[in-house]
């Protein structure tokens, strides 16, 4: 049960008072449970099977820390990404991992991989799928992340296809809302005469482009998150032209309007196969 005092009974430095004491013992509970952590972490260390990426133990601790806190005001989203950065944090004191995506920094995938490992993980960008998977079966990164299917598009047979010709399993899957943002120093829409953007985001964000910008000569380029970062992180300087990206590209950037929204399903992989869970190749 959550309850607050009354603003009327209680003074602003008093509810900040009490802000703290709950902060102190927040701080206090965290290095608990990271102490126990590292007890786990070397219970693990002592068999040669163990995993420290569970992600089954991860669904089922979330699943009831959302049942315990129905009644209260935190929304179910910034519980669900602060346990995320809790269980990362608790993954990397037992065993720093390496997450291989299929990059540049700043695409859909890498958002995908954060959401999956949080910030606590260390990442790489490899240059194509086979790549990741190479990086993998290779043991210079622990697991992968490659997109499987999309919304818009349908399934992604080179990640499929890979699966056929490669020992790696699925071990892990998520869901990434895509928002495309249009990035520009043009003054309006008026005024764009080039779009640079990958095939697919043109795909999903189609109609759009059709009402929008149908005036426009639109040149694909691969991968999207390349195009925007390649030449110091800047948008070309020319006002009529405009590119596609991520908000995880975004931040590197300066200036974005959103422009179409779907999905994309992304498969974490290892060399090691989860009980119970089928290769990526026979998932439907």
């Amino acid at each position: 049960m959550f309850a607050a005092n009354s603003p009327r009974m209680t003074s602003l430095d008093d509810l900040r008072q009490q802000i703290d004491a709950v902060d102190e013992e927040l701080v206090r509970l965290l290095n608990e449970r990271a102490q126990l952590s590292l007890d786990v972490g070397r219970r693990k260390a002592a068999s040669p099977e163990a995993r420290y990426f569970a992600p089954e133990r991860e669904r089922d601790m979330l699943d009831r820390l959302v049942a315990q806190h129905a009644a209260g005001p935190l929304p179910k989203e910034a519980l669900l990404a602060i346990y995320r950065e809790i269980i990362s944090a608790s993954i990397a004191l037992q065993k720093p991992i390496t997450i291989a995506f299929w990059g540049p920094p700043g695409t859909f995938t890498e958002m995908a991989a954060r959401r999956r490992f949080g910030s606590s993980a260390g990442y790489f960008a490899c240059a194509t799928i086979p790549d990741v998977f190479g990086e993998v079966e290779r043991g210079r990164a622990d697991y992968g992340v490659v997109p499987v299917e999309n919304s818009t598009e349908g399934v992604v047979n080179y990640t499929l296809d890979m699966f056929h010709s490669t020992s790696l399993k699925v071990c892990a899957e998520v869901y990434v809302d895509i928002v495309q943002n249009l990035l520009t120093h043009a003054p309006d829409l008026k005024s764009v005469k080039r779009l640079y953007s990958a095939p697919i985001v043109i795909a999903q964000c189609r109609h759009w482009l059709d009402t929008h910008l149908a005036h426009a000569e639109t040149i694909e380029v691969q991968p999207t998150g390349r195009r925007q970062t390649r030449k110091g992180r800047r948008l070309p300087r020319s006002g009529r032209r405009k590119c596609t990206a991520s908000r995880c590209c975004l931040r590197r950037l300066k200036t974005a309007r959103t422009t179409a929204r779907g999905f994309w399903w992304w498969a974490t992989m290892s060399r090691r196969r989860r009980a119970g869970t089928r290769p990526a190749c026979c998932l439907r």
